[in-house]
């Protein structure tokens, strides 16, 4: 999956320290004779006497021990929503361990425009950083000027004729201008660029999502 960028430095520097260990820890356990084993390691591990050897490997996984920690330090103790718009697929990621993933659906990319060519909409899934800017139980939507331009209906002067409760599904998570994490009726089309620029999840994972996250929590989206 495309979340392995995002493990792509670490996995450098993990394999750097690693593998010198593993080659260390494969000839001690298989035990391979001294003279097989002086082509195949460093002479000054060759020339190592079992003592010396399992001081080294101890110092070793030591240091990969200690490589660990860093590793997990660099990733929040807090959750953190990722979201790969091109694959259409949403994780939440906490202390470097991936708690939920699933598929989703984001912005399509197309452009509409009014009939007197004076106002633009392009619905994409805005990339960046963002942050949870707050969360809604049973949200409603308000229906914006574009939808009923869509539709070819009448754009309407009262607020209460925007209103379309049960389209957002049971929770919508806001993270700025407009935009949300929320659920939809068409789960069908979950993993497809469908939307206008929200994401779409299903609510299993919807409800999960937003249980785990707060005012605040960090959204990556690429």
């Amino acid at each position: 999956m495309k979340r392995r960028r995002l493990w792509k430095c670490f996995f450098i520097v993990f394999c750097a320290a690693l593998a010198p260990a593993a080659l260390v820890l494969y000839f001690q356990v298989r035990q391979i004779p001294a003279a097989a084993s002086k082509d195949a390691v460093d002479p000054a591990i060759a020339a190592m006497d079992e003592a010396a050897l399992r001081k080294q490997i101890s110092l070793t996984e030591e240091k990969l021990r200690r490589l660990d920690r860093r590793m997990v330090q660099l990733f929040p103790a807090d959750p953190v929503v990722l979201v790969d718009s091109a694959a259409n697929q949403i994780c939440l990621i906490r202390n470097s361990k991936i708690e939920i993933q699933d598929k989703c659906s984001t912005g399509t990319g197309f452009e509409l425009t009014d009939e007197g060519g004076n106002r633009t909409w392009t619905f994409d899934t805005p990339r960046g950083y963002f942050r949870v800017t707050g969360k809604v139980a049973n949200p409603v939507w308000i229906r914006p000027d574009w939808s009923f331009i869509e539709e070819g209906e009448p754009i309407p002067k009262k607020r209460e004729d925007r209103v379309q409760a049960n389209v957002l599904g049971d929770y919508a998570i806001a993270f700025g201008n407009g935009y949300f994490i929320h659920g939809t009726l068409y789960t069908r089309l979950l993993g497809t660029s469908v939307t206008h620029g929200c994401i779409r999840v299903g609510d299993e994972t919807l409800k999960k999502i937003y249980k785990a996250v707060r005012t605040g929590t960090a959204i990556w989206i690429y």
